[in-house]
């Protein structure tokens, strides 16, 4: 994890490349990959959700975030959307 020279600190990021547009938003935000897991977390999305990013990144958000009555039309979703599909 590293820290943004010049920033407050509030901007901290895990498993992000240097310089990458994840060091700048002051969101929570995460990213997922094509394999459907989370690739990226901020700071942020750690206060907002309870999770530091060494727990998140790895996981299934569906299965992380989603209850478990709506998880099979989640997880649907993720996967159209992986396969380019447009969410409306």
């Amino acid at each position: 994890m590293s820290e943004i020279p010049g920033t407050t600190g509030d901007v901290v990021w895990q498993s992000s490349p240097p310089g990458s547009i994840y060091d700048y938003i002051r969101v929570a935000s995460f990213s997922i990959g094509p394999d459907g897991l989370i690739e990226q977390w901020s700071r942020r999305a750690a206060g907002l959700f309870g999770m530091a990013a060494d727990e998140a990144i790895g996981r299934d958000p569906v299965d992380a975030f989603m209850p478990a009555e709506l998880r099979s039309d989640g997880h649907r979703r993720v996967g159209e959307i992986l396969d380019g599909k447009e969410w409306t």
